[in-house]
């Protein structure tokens, strides 16, 4: 029986070969496909990954949470071999600091391809204006570094998703549990205490928020 690391280079070989793209950026659609309630078309659109792209793989704009989600990635076929680079951390964290203002963000925008540059310039004008956050995700096949905190911004951690966790979520999503409504915030209307034993409480959630999920997305 193959382990999950031939099973899950299959799968990348799989969306490589169906939509003509290299196995590196089929690891970023596999990973977004499992994580974000997106259409495969819109997938291939929030990728950004190619040449002059500082460090921004996708970018997705979440509009249910408000929140600008840049996703880094660094794809090996040798599983879990060697530890991640800690550059790919600080090109996260530069980014981060051009969007919120630490540097000027036309620096970046004179550098980035134009594609990256519609999609962040979108995303700059709903930070300053809506009140937008950043999320930065890592997602890597290579295993954890022991040192990374050091280079970790500490006003704006990194979701760090390496060898291990892939592995994780590889086997959740085979087996059925696959997140497709990404992150949910749940905005509810009040909240009531019930019984003391067992400690019960009845949640009055929005209609909007609850639109985006089944009875089983809200169990506690």
């Amino acid at each position: 029986m193959a382990n999950w690391k031939t099973q899950f280079l299959q799968e990348i070989d799989e969306i490589s070969n169906r939509f003509k793209i290299k196995d590196f950026r089929a690891f970023i659609f596999w990973y977004i496909k499992d994580t974000e309630n997106l259409a495969d078309s819109e997938i291939t659109e929030v990728i950004t990954d190619r040449g002059k792209d500082a460090g921004s793989d996708a970018v997705i704009i979440d509009h249910n949470i408000k929140t600008i989600k840049i996703i880094q990635s660094k794809f090996s076929r040798e599983i879990g071999e060697s530890p991640f680079n800690k550059d790919e951390l600080n090109k996260l964290n530069k980014v981060y600091e051009y969007l919120t203002g630490t540097f000027d963000y036309y620096e970046l925008r004179a550098y980035i391809h134009a594609s990256l540059k519609e999609k962040l310039d979108k995303a700059i004008r709903l930070i300053k204006e809506d009140g937008y956050k950043v999320k930065l995700y890592f997602i890597t096949t290579n295993k954890s570094n022991p040192n990374y905190s050091i280079y970790d911004n500490k006003c704006q951690g990194v979701e760090i998703i390496s060898a291990k966790e892939i592995e994780r979520k590889y086997e959740e999503w085979k087996h059925g549990h696959t997140p497709e409504l990404g992150d949910v915030e749940i905005s509810y209307l009040e909240l009531m205490e019930g019984p003391k034993n067992p400690n019960a409480y009845l949640i009055n959630i929005s209609s909007e928020s609850a639109s985006r999920g089944e009875p089983e997305d809200f169990r506690t």
